[in-house]
């Protein structure tokens, strides 16, 4: 599926998709405010990358309680990672560390 849609235009469409297995919001622009909430209905999704986006200081908590993800892709998006424990399929990160991230590793990932 290929959305070609603003930010704040993706909230209805993704509601509808209750079979993704792989989002790509790279480089959409999205922010903190603008991440759509219905991702965390997505329950088949393995794959989601939200990479190059300016999400600020923190993700959203409901973001590590998404237990489908095998690969997620935050890199270049936010200073601060919500615990990732509660994902135990999870296979693939990617986070920058050299744009300031910050958390203890540890908590991040173990809980």
């Amino acid at each position: 599926v290929v959305l070609k849609l603003t930010s704040d235009q993706l909230e209805e469409p993704l509601s509808h998709l209750h079979n993704l297995h792989h989002l790509d919001l790279t480089e959409c622009m999205l922010s903190l405010g603008h991440i759509p909430n219905a991702i965390q209905n997505l329950t088949f999704l393995s794959h989601l990358l939200l990479s190059r986006n300016s999400l600020g200081s923190t993700m959203p908590s409901w973001l590590g309680n998404m237990t489908s993800l095998v690969s997620l892709g935050l890199d270049a998006s936010g200073s601060f990672l919500p615990s990732l424990s509660g994902l135990p399929l999870l296979k693939e990160l990617w986070v920058d560390f050299s744009r300031g991230l910050r958390g203890n590793i540890n908590e991040i990932l173990c809980g």
